[in-house]
C-alpha cells in the first residue's frame, strides 16, 4: 500500500508537470505526456525517465518487503486480483491500477484535447487534486491497517476517517474555486467525468436560475472524480476481504416490529448452520437461536432464516456459525409499533453494475447509520458483460452476478450494518423486459429466483414469484415496494414500429436503433459506430431540433408521432397489472401513515424523451392512478425512484400533489452519459422544459438519506466524496 501510494504521487507529479509544460509552450503540443498506451508511449524524455524511476522504486520495495511470500496467496482488489508474482504486482499497479488512475485524473483536469488556455486554473486544480488523492489514500490505508491488526473494529472508513475526508473535500473545493473564475472556466474543457460539469447539475432559484455557480460546479465535479481515483486505488491495494466460509458477508431485511429475515452464504454445504440473535454485540444476551439451518445447494449455498419474537424499535445483532467458523456480526433495527409517531431515518438508492466497482458511495449510508435502507432496482446488471462474467441467462449465471457485487467491501459493510428492503427492476433479468412476454418466462423465473436467493427478503408462501409488498414504520410512514416488470404489457416501441426510437428518415439500408448495440464499423445512417461499439448517433439524418419537437420521421427521439402516441394511449396496456394496481391503490387509500412512500424503478414523472419503459409509456394507467390519488385526496404520497441514474426532485408530478425523489446510481453510466450527443448540447435548456424539476444532478453516483416525522420529510443527496448535492424539506400536508 505504501509503495503504491508513493508510485501514484510520483507518476501524477511527472505527468501533470509534463502537461503544464505543454500548456505553457515549453513542450510541443504534439509531445505525449500520458502513459495510457503503455510503457514507452511517453515521448517527453524527462517524463518517461521519471515514470521509469517510479516503477523501479515500486518494484524494488515490493520485492524487498515480499521476500519469501507467495503473492498468489494474498488478496488484492481489481484489477490486480489475479497476480502471481511480485513482477506481476508491480506491473499491475504501474500499468493497470494506480498508473491508470493517474492517467484518468490528469485527463479530467487537462482534457483529452490539448489546450493552452486557463493554465493557472488547471495547474492549481491538479496540484490540489494530487494532494487530496494522496491524503485520501493514506487515510484509507491507516484505517485498514488498524482493522487488519485488530485495533479497530471497522468498517472503514470510520468516523475519524470520514471527518478527515470531509475537511479535505472542503479544502480541495476552496482551492479550486479560489483559482478558477467563471470567465476562466468558460475556456476550460475538462475530460471525463467532468466534461459536462457546466450543464449536468442544477438547483433552481426563485427566478429559475441555477444557484450553483460555474466554479462551484467545476469544483464539485473535480472533488468527486478525485475521490473516485483515490478510492479505486485503495481498493486495489487492500480490499479488506473476508475469510472463512461466510466470505460474502451477512445481510438482514424485511424487518417488522417483531421479526426480520437474515441471510448469508457459506462455502460449506454439508455442515448445519446456526443463526444467533442478541441485543448486544458481544452476544451475552442471545434472544433467538435458529438451528439447524442448511445451505441450499441449488440456491448457491445461501442460507435464509427468520428471527421472530422480537421487540419493536430495538437494535439487534446477529451472526451465523458453522462448526468452529463464525460470520461477521450484522446489525438491524426492528420497526416501531404500528401506533408509534417517533421520527426515524432511512436511505435509498439503486443501480449497481459490477463494472463500476468499488461502490464507495454506499459508505455515505453506512456513515449516516439510518434505521433502514432501501435498495431499489437493478441490484445487479445481469445483461451487461463489461464486468467480466458475461450475460446471465440461467440461475447460476445470476448467482455469479450477485457474487460480483458482494465482492465489494462497501456493499458488504452496508448490508451488515443497516437492515434493508429491496425490490427488483429490469437488469436482474435483462434490459427493459416485460413479464407477460412468453419468450422471457424461463429467464425471468431464473432471475427472480436468483434475486430471492441473494436477498434477505420474506418469500410469499402463496406465490414465491411475487415481489411487491408493503411495510409500516409506525404511523409515520408506510412503504409500498412495487414490481414494475412482472405484470406489465410490452412497451409501445415493441408493438408499434412508429415508436422505434432513433430512426430519423430512412436513407440507407442499415438503420440504427437508439440504445441497440451495432457492430464496430457498421454504417448507421450517415455515421459509424466508434471503436468501442457504442450506439450510433441517432440524430445524424435530422436537422438540429429543440426538445419537444418531432424530428423528421423520428418517432422516439423527442415527442412520439400520432401513430406512436395512439399505441401509448391504448387502454388495454397495463404497467403494474390489475391485481398489483388495485393492491397499491387500496393500500394508499387505507393507509393511516402520515407519509406514503412508493418504492419505484422507472420514473412516474414525465420527461418525454423515449418514454416507452417508464410510467408515461402506459399513459392511460398512469393518468388513472394520478386521478385516483387526487380524487380520493390521498395526502403525502412520495415516489422514491431510481432507474434513470440521476438525482432529481420533482416538486409535483403533472402539477399535482405527488412528489418524486430520484436517487442513484450506485455504479452505472449516469443518464447524461446515455443521452444522444444531440441532446447533450441541450442540457442548459432542461430547466425551461421541466419547470417542476427543482433540482437535478445527471452525472454523479449518489445516494439519498431521509429524515421523516409527523410534520415533514427531509432528503439529502450525497455523492461518493461525501459532498451534499442538495437537501430538500417537504412539510406534511
Amino acid at each position: 500500500m505504501n509503495a503504491a501510494i508513493k508510485y501514484y504521487a510520483s507518476a501524477l507529479k511527472a505527468v501533470s508537470a509534463c502537461e503544464a509544460a505543454r500548456a505553457s509552450g515549453d513542450l510541443l503540443p504534439t509531445d505525449n505526456c500520458r502513459p495510457s498506451a503503455g510503457p514507452g508511449s511517453v515521448t517527453d524524455i524527462g517524463t518517461a525517465t521519471a515514470l521509469l524511476d517510479a516503477r523501479t522504486k515500486l518494484g524494488d520495495t515490493i520485492n524487498k518487503k515480499c521476500t519469501g511470500v507467495t503473492i498468489s496467496t494474498l488478496t488484492f482488489g481489481k484489477p490486480c486480483d489475479s497476480v502471481a508474482s511480485t513482477n506481476d504486482l508491480t506491473n499491475c499497479i504501474a500499468d493497470d491500477a494506480h498508473g491508470k488512475d493517474v492517467d484518468d485524473l490528469v485527463n479530467v483536469v487537462y482534457g483529452p484535447v490539448f489546450s493552452s488556455e486557463a493554465n493557472s486554473c488547471r495547474a492549481s486544480t491538479i496540484n490540489a487534486a494530487a494532494k487530496f488523492v494522496q491524503n485520501r489514500m493514506k487515510a484509507r490505508r491507516k484505517c485498514a491497517k488498524l482493522v487488519v491488526s485488530g485495533k479497530a473494529k471497522g468498517p472503514c472508513p470510520d468516523a475519524k476517517t470520514n471527518a478527515k475526508f470531509d475537511k479535505d473535500v472542503t479544502k480541495l473545493k476552496d482551492s479550486i474555486t479560489g483559482s478558477c473564475s467563471t470567465t476562466t472556466l468558460q475556456n476550460v474543457s475538462p475530460g471525463f467525468p467532468c466534461d459536462l460539469f457546466a450543464g449536468a447539475t442544477y438547483v433552481r432559484t426563485v427566478s429559475g436560475a441555477n444557484s450553483i455557480t460555474l466554479p462551484s460546479r467545476y469544483a464539485r465535479c473535480i472533488a468527486a472524480a478525485a475521490s473516485g481515483s483515490g478510492d479505486l486505488a485503495s481498493e486495489t491495494a487492500n480490499p479488506l476481504g473476508e475469510s472463512g466460509p461466510f466470505s460474502y458477508g451477512v445481510a438482514a431485511g424485511d424487518a417488522t416490529d417483531t421479526a426480520f429475515m437474515a441471510w448469508t452464504r457459506t462455502t460449506n454445504a454439508v455442515d448445519p448452520v446456526t443463526l444467533q440473535v442478541a441485543t448486544d454485540a458481544a452476544f451475552a444476551s442471545i434472544v433467538d437461536t435458529v438451528t439447524p439451518l442448511s445451505a441450499d445447494v441449488a440456491a448457491d449455498n445461501t442460507v435464509h432464516a427468520e428471527a421472530t419474537g422480537l421487540t419493536a424499535s430495538t437494535a439487534y445483532y446477529y451472526r451465523f456459525t458453522q462448526g468452529t467458523a463464525t460470520s461477521r456480526t450484522g446489525r438491524i433495527k426492528t420497526a416501531p409499533t404500528a401506533a408509534s409517531t417517533a421520527p426515524f431515518t432511512f436511505a435509498f438508492t439503486g443501480d449497481a453494475n459490477a463494472y463500476f466497482k468499488p461502490y464507495s458511495v454506499l459508505e455515505q449510508i453506512t456513515e449516516a447509520d439510518p434505521d433502514a435502507w432501501f435498495f431499489i432496482g437493478d441490484t445487479i446488471y445481469g445483461d451487461d458483460s463489461r464486468s467480466g462474467s458475461g450475460v446471465a441467462q440461467v440461475r447460476s449465471d445470476y448467482h455469479n452476478k450477485y457474487k460480483e457485487n458482494r465482492d465489494d467491501r462497501a456493499t458488504r459493510d452496508l448490508m451488515a450494518n443497516v437492515g434493508m428492503y429491496t425490490i427488483w427492476d429490469d437488469h436482474e433479468v435483462t434490459n427493459d423486459f416485460w413479464g407477460t412476454d412468453p419468450a422471457i418466462q424461463t429467464q425471468m423465473q431464473a432471475g427472480n429466483q436468483g434475486f430471492r436467493d441473494y436477498m434477505p427478503l420474506r418469500v410469499n408462501g402463496g406465490d414465491p414469484m411475487q415481489l411487491y409488498r408493503s411495510f409500516k414504520w409506525g404511523d409515520v410512514a408506510e412503504f409500498f415496494l412495487i414490481d414494475a416488470r412482472s405484470y406489465r404489457s410490452s412497451q409501445a416501441d415493441h408493438t408499434e414500429t412508429a415508436c422505434v426510437p432513433g430512426v430519423c428518415s430512412v436513407t440507407t439500408s442499415t438503420d440504427c436503433v437508439y440504445d441497440a448495440d451495432c457492430l464496430i464499423g457498421e454504417t448507421c445512417l450517415k455515421g459509424t459506430c466508434n471503436e468501442t461499439g457504442d450506439p450510433c448517433n441517432v440524430q445524424l439524418d435530422c436537422d438540429v431540433i429543440q426538445l419537444g419537437q418531432t424530428c423528421d420521421q423520428n418517432q422516439g427521439m423527442t415527442s412520439p408521432s400520432a401513430t406512436c402516441q395512439a399505441e401509448i394511449d391504448n387502454p388495454t396496456r397495463t404497467y403494474l397489472g390489475a391485481t398489483q394496481l388495485a393492491w397499491l391503490e387500496n393500500g394508499l387509500l387505507n393507509s393511516t401513515a402520515k407519509f406514503k412512500f412508493v418504492l419505484n424503478g422507472p420514473l412516474l414523472s414525465a420527461i418525454t424523451f423515449v418514454p416507452y419503459d417508464r410510467w408515461e409509456g402506459y399513459s392511460v394507467e398512469r393518468a388513472a392512478f394520478l386521478d385516483f390519488v387526487d380524487t380520493n385526496s390521498i395526502k403525502n404520497v412520495i415516489f422514491l425512484s431510481t432507474d434513470i441514474h440521476a438525482a432529481i426532485y420533482d416538486t409535483g408530478i403533472d402539477g399535482g400533489s405527488i412528489k418524486e425523489f430520484v436517487a442513484g446510481a450506485v455504479g452505472m453510466d449516469p443518464i447524461a452519459r446515455e443521452l444522444p450527443a444531440d441532446l447533450i448540447s441541450l442540457l442548459d435548456s432542461l430547466p425551461l422544459v421541466f419547470p417542476e424539476m427543482a433540482f437535478y444532478d445527471l452525472d454523479r453516483f449518489n445516494v439519498a438519506t431521509l429524515s421523516v416525522s409527523q410534520t415533514q420529510v427531509s432528503i439529502t443527496w450525497q455523492d461518493g466524496s461525501g459532498q451534499v448535492l442538495k437537501t430538500v424539506t417537504v412539510p406534511a400536508e
